[in-house]
């Protein structure tokens, strides 16, 4: 887990090394958009996800099949989620720092245009959007240096092709052997204080 008030020794040289800009993948679902809210309103009328559910990736409920995302109720869910607060300040700042960014999700292709929407309502970076469930293939293909993610299953995917990934905490990832963190409030302090000091240097 990310400390309070430390940026662990190997991602601070990722981000703030001189030499490069880095490529970095940023999941969408639970990692910058709070959908888990969304479905708990829809499923169960209610903001609090019940308990058994927590730690499970993916919840086997009735009507939450595959194809729900590209329904109208799906949809809506992609376009009313909220934002996890400083999320989308903290990519601003990635980008303006000269790192490139693109969002990668395994949403349906069919929610593009709801996706970018939401990106540019809530304030985020414009970047590339791909739609894949195969994300360390992708990853590897493009040449990604760190993917930003919640779920185990494509975690592990990165894992295996040597990705570093920085992992949203939440309690169906608990075990995954990444760096994780809590609230992307603290990954914004910590950046700005670690690039005001590397400004000063």
């Amino acid at each position: 887990m990310i400390k309070p008030n430390q940026i662990p020794l190997w991602l601070s040289r990722m981000l703030f090394s001189a030499e490069r800009s880095l490529l970095i993948g940023v999941d969408i679902c639970n990692t910058i958009a709070k959908i888990n809210k969304q479905l708990a309103l829809h499923f169960f009328g209610t903001e609090t996800i019940p308990e058994k559910y927590r730690v499970m990736r993916r919840w086997d409920l009735p009507g939450l099949g595959p194809d729900f995302f590209s329904s109208p109720d799906g949809l809506r869910i992609f376009a009313r989620a909220e934002a996890y607060p400083s999320a989308a300040e903290v990519l601003v700042d990635l980008k303006n720092a000269g790192h490139r960014l693109f969002y990668i999700t395994a949403r349906p292709r069919e929610s593009h245009l709801v996706t970018a929407r939401w990106l540019h309502t809530h304030g985020f970076p414009e970047a590339e959007i791909l739609f894949t469930e195969e994300k360390g293939t992708l990853c590897a293909a493009k040449g990604v240096d760190l993917l930003v993610e919640d779920d185990p299953v494509y975690v592990r995917q990165a894992e295996d092709r040597g990705i570093p990934v920085l992992v949203k905490a939440h309690e169906y990832n608990d075990g995954v052997p990444m760096l994780r963190f809590c609230e992307w409030e603290n990954v914004k302090r910590l950046y700005r204080t670690e690039s005001q000091k590397e400004a000063s240097t």
